[in-house]
């Protein structure tokens, strides 16, 4: 490797950012509610509350989506998790802590 000018001209290099895409949840109208901000150090641990979407529902399938679309639908979908014995109340009034953690390594 040559150390003149002219060759350290040659060999630039450059340095560039690599962020994560966000994490969240797909609610509802095909949106994403994102819970890991974009690029966020690991690991992170983000608790939200969300509620139901229907009288007297008792149970919620909880989509975990990755992406930079708002539109979940055009997000890829890391999991998926299903949440039963919910209390039947009005719409909206119970309410769900949902946490997400997710390791030093990726794995939630």
């Amino acid at each position: 490797f040559e150390s003149t000018s002219e060759a350290r001209d040659k060999y630039t290099a450059y340095a560039t950012e690599i962020r994560t895409p966000p994490i969240g949840l797909w609610v509802a109208n095909d949106l994403v509610e994102v819970m890991v901000q974009p690029g966020a150090d690991r690991p992170i641990s983000v608790s939200k509350m969300f509620s139901t979407t229907s009288n007297g529902q008792d149970e919620m399938e909880l989509k975990i989506v990755e992406g930079w679309s708002r539109k979940a639908s055009e997000c890829t979908l890391l999991t998926v998790f299903e949440i039963e014995g919910i209390p039947q109340s009005p719409a909206g009034r119970p309410q769900i802590r949902v946490t997400l953690s997710i390791d030093a390594e990726g794995s939630m």
